[in-house]
């Protein structure tokens, strides 16, 4: 997660607002299914069943457009979904090798397309997908007892995207995220409303967004300590899901349902210029749910 010293300060900035908060986190199924479609159907959602350390897809083939994808964690550690667009000519064995090399490395070889942020096990989360037909890499970035990231232990699945009637957007979003270089812009209302809010990113730079409730009792300086351990050790916060990466000036949508409480909102993404995360740089914003 980059420099323990460079995250925590990102974290003091926030730290005037920060209280202890109460509550559990539940993320919304998805209400469709794309599950079970015939092979001439093709399907218009996604499911996924993540474990230690594998993704069940309920389908390989999806139809192009805004598609909503749900993760349900049946593992025993926290997992996401992100969702990246193989460039032409590259393959799932091309990203996996340059991925030894790096994490900067390999996504020179994918774009960033969405997906669904952390949940905790035996949680799950709701996000979207901007998809054209092409194909496309599951992965699961988060690290492993060993260092090594889930993707690298087998958490790496191909989808290919068809062209077809569109999925089109979620109608009437209940509040809207900006993303920028390097902060977050939450609706006057905060997150506090239960729905699908558009997330829009409006900086130069690919973002993502990861929602963490901090455990009643729990500091700033508990969740630097975790994330700086790579996941080791007590967990002091609930994964609360949140937006896959998604390009500049590109839409995603996440549908939220979070409980009362003291949360954070970060980007951990490899900033290009620095090869620092983007939280390190600042893009760590506390939000409450009343």
């Amino acid at each position: 997660m980059g420099a323990a010293t460079r995250l925590a300060a990102a974290l003091a900035v926030a730290s005037t607002i920060f209280a202890a908060g109460c509550g559990d986190t539940e993320v919304d199924a998805m209400s469709a299914s794309g599950g079970g479609a015939s092979a001439d159907v093709v399907a218009t959602t996604l499911e996924v069943v993540a474990t230690d350390h594998h993704f069940d897809l309920s389908t390989a083939t999806v139809a192009e457009g805004v598609v909503p994808i749900e993760l349900r964690n049946e593992g025993e550690s926290p997992h996401q979904v992100l969702v990246v667009r193989l460039d032409d000519g590259q393959t799932m064995d091309d990203y996996l090798t340059a991925f030894e090399r790096g994490e900067g490395t390999a996504n020179e070889l994918v774009t960033e397309a969405g997906g669904v942020n952390v949940v905790d096990p035996g949680t799950s989360g709701v996000g979207y997908a901007d998809l054209a037909p092409g194909t496309y890499l599951v992965l699961c970035y988060l690290p492993a007892d060993d260092g090594a990231a889930h993707l690298q232990h087998g958490m790496v699945e191909e989808l290919t995207v068809v062209a077809d009637d569109a999925v089109p957007e979620p109608d009437a979003p209940v509040g809207e995220i900006s993303l920028v270089d390097f902060g977050f812009g939450l609706p006057d209302g905060g997150l506090s409303a239960s729905g699908t809010y558009r997330v829009h990113n409006d900086g130069p730079s690919d973002h993502e967004m990861a929602i963490m409730r901090v455990d009643d009792g729990k500091s700033l300086g508990d969740v630097v300590t975790y994330l700086q351990s790579g996941f080791q050790g007590e967990q002091p916060i609930v994964f609360s899901g949140g937006a896959g990466g998604i390009e500049p000036g590109h839409d995603s949508y996440v549908d939220l349902d979070l409980a009362p409480g003291q949360y954070l909102a970060m980007c951990f993404l490899e900033d290009e210029a620095t090869g620092k995360r983007h939280a390190e740089l600042g893009m760590v914003t506390p939000f409450t749910v009343e």
